[in-house]
């Protein structure tokens, strides 16, 4: 009995230290490899702006304005009016760069949103770019994209950062956001693999848009609740042979969670999603070793490791339950442990963490607990279309005097 036990103790523990120590040994890898330099491309591709909006059309105004500001001229904007009222829409400036595409019936999804924005488009573009409601688009957003798009890439990720640092909240939401931009973005990109995407900020050829949106996943469930539309899309294209690009000088703002309410919701389809997500991890980490492809390992071995609360409570339960029973097994889950906490502290320095995050971390204990609690919440995230609520309605001019001015409000 006690062999048994100490077997699957041994496996479970080597399993999460494997977690714990994968992601400061490919930042330390990363840091010998010569990162990638494109040059302008002389040729504008054409790009399709999708933005899905719902219940909440004036957020976006801020979004557009930010993207007609961009110094790039080929791009169309289809704004997508998800149960919208004609009052918020009479509210948007015309423009001719600008269709504001409002559905028959209320679609309450994502996808349904980006299928519907796709039947509206006035031409065939040559990508197409999706953004949240509540994003800013950098003035060089397109111009950077449309460099990778030269040099041969058809799936691009832009670096998504915090719009807001106002609470600790919203710091400690855009700590995770950081952190994720340097270990699973950056880094697997500069070691030749792919980057995972963000869910906005994104540039995806549009043939291969228009496949990823009739695949079997996206096919079979269109009429139901999707939440992992991110992970079908990631997992269609390296599934598919296809490199990830990550542009981290493409800069989207994005809302981060301020209320805790609002962040259990978040976590809760994340959590689902992750969940979801495991067995096409697993998919990608044995087609990469049957078609010896580095992409395809790595991608799935990054996308397969669990969420960071749940590898802390993980480590720290395996440790306490080990130094009872099998005290030298202990000692590798406190290693693993204290170069985890280590290169999360590293990766922020290499990352440039702005004050008010560093100001910020003695939070973190109470956003594991939140993320606790979306545990308990997952099943409703797969009935429910849990919106989560955008109120930060900034231009990009005004984003930066509120950065001067403001220090972060503690809450």
């Amino acid at each position: 009995m006690m062999h048994a036990l100490y077997y699957f103790l041994l496996f479970a523990s080597s399993l999460i230290t494997f977690f714990l120590l994968f992601p400061f040994l490919t930042v330390l890898v990363s840091l010998l490899v010569r990162e990638k330099k494109f040059q302008k491309s002389s040729e504008q591709k054409d790009f399709g702006i999708i933005i899905t909006a719902y219940k909440n059309l004036l957020i976006t105004r801020p979004l557009i304005e930010s993207i007609l500001e961009q110094g790039y001229d080929t791009f169309q904007i289809y704004l997508i009016a998800d149960d919208c009222s004609a009052e918020q829409i009479l509210t948007i400036p015309e423009n001719p760069k600008l269709k504001i595409c409002l559905p028959p019936k209320k679609l309450g999804s994502k996808v349904r949103s980006l299928i519907f924005g796709m039947s509206q488009t006035i031409r065939n573009h040559d990508a197409i770019i999706v953004m949240d409601a509540d994003n800013l688009m950098h003035p060089d957003f397109l111009t950077v994209a449309n460099n990778y798009m030269g040099a041969g890439y058809t799936a691009i990720q832009g670096k998504r950062v915090a719009k807001n640092l106002d609470s600790t909240t919203a710091c400690l939401d855009a700590t995770g956001e950081l952190y994720f931009n340097y270990t699973q973005k950056l880094v697997p990109w500069i070691l030749n693999s792919s980057a995972n995407i963000a869910g906005s900020g994104m540039v995806i050829e549009t043939e291969l848009f228009k496949k990823y949106l009739s695949s079997p996943r996206i096919r079979e469930n269109s009429e139901g609740l999707i939440i992992a539309e991110d992970k079908i899309l990631q997992n269609f294209l390296v599934g598919n042979n296809i490199q990830i690009a990550f542009a981290k000088d493409a800069l989207v703002y994005d809302e981060k969670i301020s209320k805790s309410d609002q962040l259990v919701r978040q976590r809760s389809r994340w959590l689902r999603s992750y969940f979801e997500n495991t067995q096409y991890s697993l998919q990608l980490i044995l087609s990469g070793i049957e078609r010896f492809s580095f992409n395809k390992f790595f991608f799935g071995i990054m996308t397969l490791s669990p969420p960071l609360f749940i590898l802390i409570f993980s480590c720290a339960i395996l440790f306490v339950i080990n130094l009872l029973l099998f005290p030298p097994l202990s000692i590798m889950m406190f290693s693993g442990g204290g170069i985890f906490v280590l290169n999360f502290l590293w990766v922020l320095y290499l990352g440039n963490a702005p004050k008010a995050i560093w100001s910020n971390l003695y939070g973190i204990p109470a956003f594991i607990t939140y993320q606790v609690l979306a545990l308990f919440t997952m099943k409703k995230a797969g009935k429910d279309f849990l919106v989560t609520e955008q109120v930060k309605m900034v231009s990009l001019k005004e984003l930066e005097v509120e950065r001067e001015k403001n220090p972060v409000q503690q809450e």
